[in-house]
């Protein structure tokens, strides 16, 4: 969420700005959360603040995802039903 709205501002007010590295030695790791209540919680978290995107790749990006994921549950519960 959050990051995400600072890598759009800095995109906006200078596009070569904002570029990827490659390199193990930037990676960072978190842990995961410790439950599944709080894995959905994060998720709602996160997704409540997808509303706030204004780039149009980033939105175009996340339907994407979303469709993908979604087609496989139907695919699966189909898969089922036949």
């Amino acid at each position: 969420g959050d990051d995400m709205f600072l890598m759009t501002k800095a995109f906006q007010k200078n596009p070569s700005s904002v570029m990827y590295l490659k390199s193990t030695e930037a990676t960072v790791s978190t842990h995961t959360v410790p439950t599944w209540k709080k894995f959905i919680e994060q998720r709602v978290r996160w997704g409540s603040k997808s509303k706030h995107y204004t780039d149009f790749k980033i939105t175009s990006s996340l339907a994407i995802v979303f469709l993908f994921y979604h087609s496989i549950i139907a695919a699966a519960a189909l898969s089922i039903v036949n």
